[in-house]
């Protein structure tokens, strides 16, 4: 019984310093998606559209991230700074990426990356307390996609009228219409809840480790709900290409 609620308090201070390292490295990979979009943009002379960006930035991104999990694959031990350098080449190949196929195809790419930081963004508020943690796991899920919602309609909102790419489709505008509602915006209103359940899950499997190597998995947990965000963009422009 003593070892059970020993490992139960383990577990729940692992999460929540979890949860704080994913909060460090969400903030590390903003200004690493910064680079990329600036790079993207960076050949750009129509101000008024995205033909002419190029590529290089999230093919730089990706192949730095493939090079970089084969290197941590071979490696033993823990190393805390191939995880804050996988984490900024994840943002440079967002931010590349995001960017890019926004000219490909308008507002849908952008709101997928809304509703993806909008899903991480509420798990890390959400989640953050215990008692919330110990909720069960539909009601978790609610409160994480709920709050992923407010966090996306902000994102929108705030997009409204800035002038931060050449061409900004706030609320999926540009995109195609299905029943006067932009395909975007569906996209990333259906995205949320998927990211928010697979957010809530991973994070309840964090509970459950042993004591065994806690440094190490809590940065390897960490740097798990970070690789979260990348996946809606590798699935939606095969789909759409098809």
């Amino acid at each position: 019984m003593t070892q059970t609620r020993e490992t139960r308090l383990i577990g729940k201070r692992v999460a929540t310093r979890t949860l704080g390292v994913s909060l460090f490295l969400f903030i590390v990979i903003h200004p690493a998606a910064l680079i990329g979009i600036v790079w993207t943009v960076s050949p750009i002379t129509n101000s008024e559209a995205l033909e002419g960006s190029t590529p290089a930035a999230w093919m730089v991104g990706a192949a730095g991230l493939l090079v970089l999990a084969i290197w941590r694959a071979r490696q033993s031990g823990f190393q805390r700074t191939s995880i804050i350098g996988f984490v900024m080449l994840e943002g440079v190949f967002i931010g590349g990426f995001v960017t890019y196929f926004e000219g490909v195809s308008p507002g849908v790419m952008l709101q997928l990356s809304f509703a993806a930081f909008s899903a991480i963004i509420a798990a890390l508020a959400v989640l953050s307390t215990e008692r919330i943690r110990s909720a069960s796991l539909i009601n978790r899920i609610l409160l994480v996609t709920v709050g992923g919602y407010l966090v996306f309609v902000l994102h929108n909102v705030g997009f409204m009228g800035m002038d931060f790419l050449p061409i900004h489709t706030a609320w999926g505008q540009g995109s195609l219409l299905i029943l006067g509602v932009p395909v975007g915006l569906i996209v990333g209103l259906l995205l949320i809840p998927m990211a928010s359940y697979a957010l809530v899950r991973r994070v309840e499997r964090v509970r459950d480790v042993a004591s065994e190597g806690v440094r190490q998995y809590i940065w390897n947990s960490a740097l798990g709900l970070m690789i979260t965000i990348i996946w809606p963009w590798e699935k939606t422009p095969r789909e759409l290409l098809t």
